[in-house]
């Protein structure tokens, strides 16, 4: 199994020719190689060698400002795909480049956004990115790395966090355990479409709630669940806004839209507690915006 690449110094990333911010961690792209097998008969060989394939490459990232890497995730959340080349760069602390692992032709293939949690305001907003690389090519290291300026922006945190649009008291949800996005080529009757069209996955919606919200929640869902059908008339438009430390400016906004829910479950109830379960909701999310403010 391949491992995460994590160092004391600093890693960074690279997209289009153009600098794309520090990385948490970086997961280069395994190589494989598929033998092929002969049967004749009941008697079986393998060939010698076989064909070379790429995996994915990944990384963790903190969403800081926009840019190269804001664009890329913007415009696949859209539904378009564009092939992208790039690098991950490993650097020391004066950002000289010391090792060079260039990608081409890359598509992109999964965004994990974070977990939101209210009870814990020191985590930073940290995404999971995997794309899966044409060529991957590893360049002789030199040069200086420019990190790109945060300005005055401070970082997100992932417990900074309002929600808005739950047709009941919002301010009582704990953890927002936000969509992985999957993209994957489009196919159709078992076979790929043509170059170009692809397939994205929004994922779900987790929404942990503490005891004091579970009675309006549980109306909510057996309200809409009533006729033993969710229809459009039930699907939820949601706002969660990314707060700075004084909980008044907006840092970054993202839009669930079309919102369905998935299930509706409780915590255990035990005998002897004396307040009431809590209790999650997930929801298929049927339309995904991220933005930055500027």
């Amino acid at each position: 199994m391949a491992s995460s690449v994590r160092t004391t110094a600093v890693l960074a990333l690279e997209l289009g020719g153009k600098p794309a911010g520090a990385l948490r961690s970086a997961q280069p792209a395994p190589v494989r190689v598929d033998r092929a097998v002969i049967t004749k008969g009941s008697a079986m060989s393998v060939r010698d060698g076989g064909t070379v394939s790429l995996g994915e490459m990944g990384a963790e990232a903190v969403l800081g400002a926009p840019g190269p890497l804001m664009d890329w995730l913007a415009q696949v959340i859209a539904g378009g795909q564009t092939l992208m080349s790039g690098a991950v760069l490993m650097l020391d602390f004066d950002h000289n480049i010391r090792r060079r692992i260039d990608f081409i032709d890359a598509t992109f293939t999964e965004l994990q956004l974070p977990v939101l949690d209210a009870t814990d305001g020191k985590r930073g907003f940290i995404v999971g990115l995997k794309w899966l690389p044409g060529q991957i090519k590893e360049a002789q290291a030199s040069g200086k790395y420019s990190m790109p300026l945060a300005g005055k922006r401070k970082p997100m945190q992932a417990g900074n966090f309002r929600l808005q649009g739950l047709p009941f008291d919002a301010g009582a949800v704990l953890r927002i355990g936000l969509p992985t996005l999957t993209v994957r080529r489009a196919t159709e009757d078992g076979r790929m479409r043509k170059r170009g069209q692809w397939s994205v996955d929004l994922g779900e919606l987790r929404l942990v709630m503490r005891a004091g919200t579970a009675d309006a929640a549980r109306a909510w869902v057996q309200k809409a669940s009533a006729d033993g059908r969710i229809d459009a008339t039930d699907l939820l438009s949601l706002t969660v806004e990314m707060l700075d430390a004084s909980l008044k400016k907006v840092l970054a906004t993202i839009k669930l839209d079309r919102c369905s829910l998935l299930a509706f479950e409780e915590d255990r109830i035990e005998s002897s507690a004396e307040a009431t379960a809590g209790v999650t909701m997930r929801l298929a999310v049927g339309k995904l915006e991220l933005a930055l403010t500027t």
